[in-house]
């Protein structure tokens, strides 16, 4: 039978690693396993590589011996080269260390300690979604029983969340709707659990998010499962988690929800939760598009038409269309959906598909901030505090921002933590209120905060006990989250011989991605960078007279580093190129 996982371990995890290959292959998922597939007298380096590439996926059994194994790193660097899914199995609570840490922080993995065994049926159905088989089980909700009574309170707390203004009360909206999931509906219950994402009657917590989120997802409602998979995937009120973002996306999309189906078309195109598969991706998208489009028009599905719109904005699935997505967004806005109107003020400010008008864009994104779109309020705010389409109101702009933040807004939280920290836009300096906003900015996934706090501990703006490792830590988990800006910061920790995480190869590593970054500006002629800030959100970050001096000071380190052989093999030819590109930005 062909093998389609390639299982990598240290000898001493010998037991585990046989009993994994035995019980996959008892579910017809056939391996390479190392002490069985390769004859006596023959040399492990010729075989491993063909293995590899045979391969589907690679199952990393990892423990401390396992991290200390020069071995392994090979097998690994081998199927990172060949962009083969890497799937860490945790028989050991350890950090992943040098070359594992690079590579299987960013990779899928289970944490299967301290008993192995009782985690094989979930190495079962996680290597099923990797490999994507058909066969796998499907997910079974745990049932519940729905009242009338709670069908009764559910729809009336959605008129009184959702409804016209003059009734709207959110307050008495959200405690009605607990009342409906006390009792197991399980649309109530991922309805509450949006009402603690937003803040919305509540107080804003991540914690009782995700708990009403997970009792709906026992329950087996779609939407909930999106949503927690979407707080795994980008570390939102908790640790990100690929290999669960994952498997809630497919659930569901597996029960019909078309916005996860697109999720999973966009995630196996980029390769952000570990697997790239084009074939799946394009699959994917043309499912979502056809789920999308037939509830938008058969059932009148504000959301859907919401996200028709955004596919035709940003070419997901379909081609670039500015007019199709204006006409699908102004569908959903006059359907009441307040996001569809933050969107079409959006297009109104960039001229995208509309005729460039700020005022009216102001107007569509008040409108939409009015009616709790939180992204809106934030919007809202930089428009009062850049007198985008409106006078300049520092009050109205702080208020707006502060509405958006104490909804989970992380981008409006890690303003206010600058903000604070500077003094800027009407608020007196406050660094006791800046640390406080860019954690809360940080636990709701900006990766745009803990570069910023990491900053601030690094340069004593913001006092710490440890100010070298907690802002390297900072930077580190941002890095790792590819936070363009985090690689110049890690990597310069790296480089400092004074740094207590001196370390010259990974330096180079860090700083050879800011050279890649710049050489693909260069081969695309564009004068701009993307970089994830964190919680779904990415921005382009112009390429302009501060960011050119980031980059030559980074490039002129990596020359040195090839100059002296630090980190890197001495190359007089690279050295020189880099120092030339770094004089040339200087």
């Amino acid at each position: 039978m062909g093998k389609e996982v390639f299982i990598s371990y240290s000898h001493v995890d010998q037991i585990i690693a046989d009993g994994i290959c035995g019980f996959l292959e008892q579910n017809n998922i056939f391996c390479f396993i190392a002490n069985r597939d390769i004859p006596k007298g023959v040399i492990w380096a010729k075989i491993i590589p063909k293995a590899l590439k045979n391969c589907k996926l690679m199952i990393a059994v990892f423990s401390r011996d396992f991290n200390l194994s020069e071995e392994t790193d090979n097998e690994i660097s081998i199927a990172a080269n060949r962009h083969i899914p890497i799937l860490a199995f945790r028989i050991a609570d350890e950090d992943f260390d040098g070359l594992k840490e690079y590579y299987l922080t960013k990779s899928n993995w289970i944490e299967a300690f301290p008993e192995p065994e009782k985690q094989f049926g979930k190495l079962l159905n996680s290597v099923q979604i990797l490999l994507n088989k058909t066969e796998r089980s499907p997910f079974t909700p745990v049932s519940c029983k729905s009242t009338n009574e709670s069908f009764e309170c559910l729809n009336k707390a959605k008129t009184l969340l959702f409804g016209l203004n003059q009734i709207r009360d959110k307050t008495k909206g959200t405690f009605i709707l607990r009342k409906a999931a006390k009792q197991g509906n399980n649309e109530a219950e991922f309805l509450l659990g949006m009402a603690y994402y937003e803040g919305l009657g509540v107080s804003h917590n991540w914690d009782d998010a995700k708990n009403w989120f997970m009792k709906s997802v026992e329950h087996g409602y779609p939407k909930a499962m999106y949503q927690l998979g979407f707080m795994y995937h980008y570390g939102i009120g908790t640790e990100p988690d690929i290999m669960k973002a994952l498997e809630m996306y497919t659930n569901s999309a597996d029960l019909g929800y078309g916005k996860a189906m697109k999720m999973l078309g966009r995630v196996y195109h980029s390769g952000e939760l570990g697997v790239i598969d084009e074939n799946r991706s394009l699959i994917y998208y043309e499912e979502s598009f056809e789920n999308l489009y037939e509830q938008s028009l058969e059932n009148n599905d504000i959301e859907a038409q919401y996200e028709i719109a955004n596919s035709y904005m940003d070419g997901e699935g379909v081609l670039h269309d500015y007019q199709q997505a204006i006409e699908w967004y102004r569908r959903a806005e006059l359907n009441g959906f307040a996001p569809a109107s933050n969107a079409l003020g959006v297009c109104c400010y960039r001229g995208m598909g509309v005729h460039r008008d700020l005022s009216q864009g102001f107007e569509l994104q008040l409108k939409s901030a009015q009616n709790d779109c939180r992204i809106a309020q934030w919007n809202t705010a930089y428009n009062y505090f850049h007198g985008l389409g409106t006078p300049i109101d520092i009050k109205e702009g702080y208020n707006w921002m502060l509405k958006a933040a104490n909804g989970g807004v992380a981008p409006a939280q890690c303003a206010l933590g600058k903000y604070f920290a500077s003094g800027k836009n009407g608020l007196e300096k406050d660094l006791t209120q800046s640390e406080r906003w860019y954690k809360q900015a940080i636990s709701s996934g900006s990766l745009d905060a803990m570069y910023l706090l990491g900053k601030a501990y690094q340069s004593g703006i913001i006092e710490t006990e440890n100010p070298d490792e907690e802002s390297y830590l900072l930077f580190k988990k941002a890095a790792m989250r590819n936070h363009t800006l985090s690689y110049i910061a890690l990597g310069d920790c790296y480089f400092d011989k004074s740094h207590p995480h001196y370390n010259p190869i990974e330096s180079a590593r860090w700083f050879g991605k800011i050279a890649a970054i710049y050489e693909d500006m260069i081969e695309n002629g564009a004068h701009f960078f993307v970089t994830e800030c964190g919680a779904g959100y990415r921005t382009f970050l112009d390429f302009d007279i501060e960011n050119k001096k980031l980059f030559a000071n980074v490039i002129k380190k990596l020359a040195s580093q090839y100059e002296k052989g630090e980190g890197i093999n001495k190359d007089a030819d690279e050295a020189n190129k880099w120092y030339s590109i770094a004089n040339k930005l200087s």
